[in-house]
């Protein structure tokens, strides 16, 4: 097993608000995954109030925001790629 499948991690989720507009340029696998390997989850993205099934070649835009999960330093990592930390509450409407 490879090392870093090997020790268990702490989890944490936070929402992250897109405000850089280097970021427009990411997409969700460049920034859930860091050497090939996935080190968090981008499990929904909300954008102009839609939300969206994150993919893998899904661009950020600037004012998304992104729930992740993931270990607490990855969070952080993500956040300072794409913005900051965000407290707003995504919830779960139904279509």
């Amino acid at each position: 097993m490879p090392e870093y499948q090997n020790e268990m991690q702490a989890l944490d989720n936070a929402t992250i608000r897109v405000t850089l507009p280097a970021a427009a340029r990411l997409t969700i696998d460049d920034v859930a995954k860091v050497d090939g390997h996935l080190m968090l989850l981008v499990g929904r993205i909300v954008r102009n109030g839609e939300s969206l099934v994150p993919a893998g070649e899904l661009k950020f835009e600037v004012g998304d925001l992104a729930v992740v999960v993931g270990p607490p330093e990855q969070i952080a990592r993500v956040a300072a790629e794409l913005g900051e930390r965000d407290n707003a509450e995504i919830g779960h409407e139904q279509n």
